[in-house]
Order: C-alpha cells, then structure tokens, then sequence
C-alpha cells in the first residue's frame, strides 16, 4: 500500500509513504517506509500499533530499560526507572490496571503467552524501533496493545530540546522499519 501526502498551504509535510504485509507459513512480516518528497528538511517517525487478545494468564516479555510515566491527556510524564509491576524483562502477566506508557531501550524481541491456548508469539523489530507503547486499557480487558516505534509518544512536541526518536529526514531521504511476528505452539514446549 502506498500514500502520497501532496504540497498543502497549511503543512511544510511531503512525503511518499508505504506499507507491505508477507505472510509465509506462521511468520506475518510488516515493513513501513516513509520519504521526505518535500523541498526541506523534516522530522518523521515510525511505528506499528497492532492489538493482541489478552487472557486472564497472557504473559509478556518485552524487556527495556527505561518507562515514560502517563500524565492527564493521555501523554508521557517523565521518563524514569521501570516500575516494578511492569518489568517485562522476564515474562510475567499484565498488571490489573490501566496501562498507557512507553518504553524506551527496547531490544527489538518480544514473546506473548497465552498459556490457555497453548499459543505463543515471537516479535522481532528492527533496531530503527527501539522503544514500544504498551495500552492495556482497564475498561476492556480482552486485548492490549505492543507498539513497537521508533520515536516516542508527543516527541515533536519535546523536539528542539529532546528528539526522543524523532529523525529529520532530508529531501529525498527514507526511514525504513520492518516487525515481524511468528506464531508458534506453546504446548510443543511446555507439555
């Protein structure tokens, strides 16, 4: 799939914009790409947003190093130390609670349990995605969100002091990122 966003009186954005999807056997590859089609350079940024049922014995293991905390308007605080009940860095379920934030010093590998089903899912991101959003929403508990990107949530806004991710993209330059995830029997390991 492809987007051209023309030359517009109220944005200096012009970009080319594309997203492809391979499907071989339990492995679903996504890759995005976005090119800088204008006259200067811009700030850009990627991510994929994709949502996964969540059980009552789901487990993640998503390790990073750093957590953004949520302030009103749904938007990161301050980046701080990991707190405990959402320390992915071995597999544990997702805390009873309403979940909003982003984490930064991602390693790219994710692994999703969902013991129930005897089903499991390996993700893997480029190195260009090294932070993800996890929501989990408190209304809704059936699904969750892990939202491998490369810059985080509100950085233009935090830009001149901090890019937090975002890359400026020359004329004519490319940011790339690819994601995969590859679906696997849980039971084969686990009895």
């Amino acid at each position: 799939m492809a987007f051209d966003q023309p030359r517009r009186v109220d944005s200096p954005y012009v970009y080319h914009a594309r997203q492809s999807f391979r499907l071989a056997g339990a492995r679903l590859e996504l890759r995005l790409a976005v090119e800088n089609t204008g006259v200067i350079p811009l700030p850009f940024g990627l991510g994929f947003h994709p949502f996964f049922p969540r059980t009552p014995r789901t487990t993640l293991f998503a390790p990073a190093e750093t957590w953004w905390t949520e302030r009103d308007g749904h938007l990161p605080a301050s980046r701080s130390a990991i707190a405990d009940d959402v320390d992915f860095s071995t597999p544990r379920h997702l805390p009873d609670r309403w979940l909003n934030n982003g984490f930064e010093g991602w390693s790219g590998i994710a692994r999703i349990i969902w013991p129930e089903h005897c089903l499991g899912i390996d993700i893997e991101a480029d190195a260009e995605l090294d932070r993800y959003m996890l929501f989990a929403p408190d209304t809704d508990r059936s699904f969750f969100c892990l939202e491998p990107m490369s810059h985080t949530p509100n950085a233009l806004k935090h830009f001149d002091a901090d890019p937090m991710g975002i890359k400026v993209l020359s004329p004519g330059e490319v940011l790339r990122a690819r994601f995969a995830m590859t679906v696997f029997d849980w039971s084969d390991n686990h009895g």
